[in-house]
């Protein structure tokens, strides 16, 4: 398949992501007087974890840019040439896409990127929910998946290990957090629903 319908492909369904998921609600939060970035400039793990997840986008749209710039770059990312896996690449990343926007529906106004400490809402457990603990993350993971299995080069796989471990870490200091904050709620829900899927 041609590299460049593939790079415009990926980078087509992660600006539909960071409009979709990110952007959007976040406006639509803010009109209602609901702050949806928690992150700060404070030195804590939470925090420097929110800055390897912008690093992730960086990482994610780097391969895009340079692509675009020059499109002889991509072979910089040497690309293991599994072409056939591809047609399932781009099926993941699209699954990964509306499962992602629909576990973000699924928050509705509690919806946030980082820890909110102030937040007085209520513990989600249903839609998304039902089947993942944290099914935003998980969505995006699969995106990441089938990310790496359409441009396939060790760059992508690396990113995709990276993307899990700081998705990993966050996901243990949301976890802390909800469990302070929903105590013996938050353990039901998690010996019901597992972490991932």
């Amino acid at each position: 398949m041609n590299t460049t319908v593939l790079v415009i492909f990926n980078a087509l369904m992660f600006f539909l992501l960071i409009l979709f998921v990110f952007v959007i609600p976040a406006i639509q939060l803010k009109r209602k007087g609901i702050k949806s970035y928690h992150f700060s400039s404070h030195d804590n793990a939470h925090n420097f974890n929110g800055k390897l997840i912008k690093l992730i986008f960086v990482l994610i749209a780097l391969p895009m840019i340079l692509f675009f710039i020059h499109p002889l770059s991509l072979n910089f990312f040497k690309p293991f040439k599994i072409e056939a896996f591809v047609p399932i690449g781009i099926l993941l990343t699209i699954m990964g896409f509306f499962w992602t926007l629909f576990a973000q529906k699924s928050m509705s106004d509690s919806w946030r990127v980082g820890i909110d400490e102030n937040s007085s809402n209520e513990l989600k457990k249903n839609d998304a929910f039902l089947l993942s603990r944290n099914p935003v993350y998980l969505g995006m993971m699969v995106m990441l998946l089938g990310h790496f299995i359409v441009l396939n080069s060790l760059f992508h796989l690396m990113l995709l290990f990276f993307s899990w471990a700081v998705l990993s870490l966050q996901i243990r200091l949301e976890e802390e957090f909800l469990l302070k904050k929903h105590g013996d709620e938050y353990r039901a829900y998690c010996l019901e629903v597992r972490r991932w899927i």
